[in-house]
């Protein structure tokens, strides 16, 4: 894992986040390369438990990509889930 990006964005609307991680994927050239979002599973990423929801970042960036990508939640409950 690598950090592409460490800043501070106005707002935490999933349209202004799906924004700034795509406008970070450009500057990087990783477009197509992206397979899967992991994130917390707040309803801003996510859309809820379901994940039924419109908007949300994961859709947002899904429907910006024009493909499916993977949804993996928060990397620290499944490890804390795993323990």
């Amino acid at each position: 894992m690598k950090l592409f990006e460490f800043g501070e964005v106005n707002g935490e609307t999933a349209e202004i986040l799906s924004q700034h991680v795509l406008d970070t994927l450009r500057s990087c050239n990783l477009v197509d390369k992206v397979v899967c979002y992991c994130a917390d599973n707040t309803n801003t990423n996510f859309g809820g438990v379901k994940r039924r929801g419109t908007v949300n970042v994961f859709t947002k960036l899904r429907e910006e990509l024009g493909r499916k990508i993977l949804g993996i939640g928060c990397g620290a409950h499944i490890v804390h889930n795993c323990v």
